[in-house]
């Protein structure tokens, strides 16, 4: 078969059934029951990264019976990824280049390869320290890239690739943030540094600025060190590691909290608006899909069949149509009730001050 061929005429071939079972969790049923044993494999892959990671876990003998048992788990979940992306890379009808450049699908390739990569550099250093490389920082970046599976979610839950639709489509928007955000640590952290230096002196020994009232060290020895405060501060985290002391630079303090706010305005109100209108796009899709549905189901059925649908969905209609006239009755009476009782609220304030005003004459 032809890899650039997208199989979309005519009939699907056995080829493009099993594509569409390993890759279209809605193109049937086993196909998402599949889809929830890879969904599986991640969650567990992920645990297995997090166990490793422990101090516990890390004491270990390589022949303890927990790290057999992890590695045995950690063979398996590969094994289950690795079919999934060979199989599914030698039966896509796109040319196999294309596919594989793909973002999803390199996301695939990086979360398996550093599982064989660490054991050829393993096999192939047998006698080193440690019983194998585990020193070694390129084994530790390795294992690094086996958190990128919590990536390979996305490829089975709409949502994500919805919000990762809107990421892209956002990219003025994350330039916009980064060039304020540079603005703002520049000048924010000049004007915090030149407000400490106030009430500081340079000691020349130690080469650090210290407070003239009580001298202690000063957090902000520089601009650029003050940089960390600035963005900690604009961002509205605030860990409080470091803060100002001396009055003008609480009040430049103060001036970059109420800034940081319209730093992060305007970026964030493209990318939010972004995904309203990709979010837009998905339900128009969905009603699309939906009208195709009930279309190509009309299709199938013969008069007798449509004409019955058809009445249901009169009926499931009018069914609604009754209770939203139920429900406008009994607001319309709550409404006639409530009416009635500020109109006799107000005919007895009226009467009590005509009361008044005549006993108020009375008087006179």
């Amino acid at each position: 078969d032809d890899d650039d061929d997208d199989g979309d005429d005519g009939p699907k071939t056995l080829r493009d059934k099993v594509y569409d079972f390993l890759d279209q969790p809605r193109s049937s049923l086993s196909a998402f029951a599949y889809t929830l044993v890879i969904m599986a494999a991640i969650i567990i892959s992920v645990l297995n990264f997090l166990i490793e990671s422990t101090a516990d876990f890390t004491v270990l003998e390589p022949t303890h019976p927990s790290r057999v048992a992890i590695f045995f788990v950690e063979c398996v979940v590969v094994a289950l990824f690795t079919f999934d992306y060979f199989t599914k890379l030698a039966l896509t009808r796109q040319a196999r280049w294309r596919w594989s450049l793909e973002f999803l699908n390199l996301i695939d390739l990086v979360s398996i390869l550093p599982f064989f990569i660490e054991i050829v550099i393993k096999l192939a250093s047998p006698n080193s320290a440690n019983s194998g490389v585990d020193s070694l920082v390129v084994l530790r970046v390795l294992r690094l890239f086996r958190v990128f599976r919590i990536f390979k979610v996305a490829k089975y839950f709409v949502l994500l690739q919805i919000v990762g639709t809107a990421l892209r489509r956002s990219v003025a928007g994350f330039v916009l943030l980064a060039f304020t955000l540079a603005i703002a640590l520049i000048l924010f952290s000049a004007m915090e540094f030149y407000a400490e230096q106030s009430e500081a002196y340079f000691n020349q020994n130690e080469r650090k600025w210290f407070y003239t009232a009580t001298d202690a060290e000063s957090d902000f020895q520089s601009v650029p060190d003050a940089m960390w405060w600035t963005l900690v501060t604009i961002t509205t985290v605030g860990y409080g590691d470091r803060y100002p002391r001396t009055a003008l630079g609480q009040a430049v303090a103060s001036i970059t909290i109420v800034s940081g706010l319209l730093v992060l305005a305007f970026p964030l109100t493209i990318m939010g608006s972004n995904f309203a209108d990709v979010w837009a796009e998905h339900r128009a899709a969905e009603l699309d899909e939906e009208k195709e549905a009930i279309a190509s189901k009309a299709g199938d059925m013969d008069r007798t069949e449509l004409i019955a649908a058809l009445k249901d969905e009169v009926l499931q209609l009018r069914t609604r149509i009754d209770e939203l006239k139920s429900s406008v009755a009994e607001q319309d009476d709550r409404w006639y009730r409530m009416q009635a009782f500020v109109d006799a609220l107000d005919s007895q304030t009226r009467r009590r001050r005509r009361t008044q005003s005549k006993m108020a004459a009375g008087d006179d």
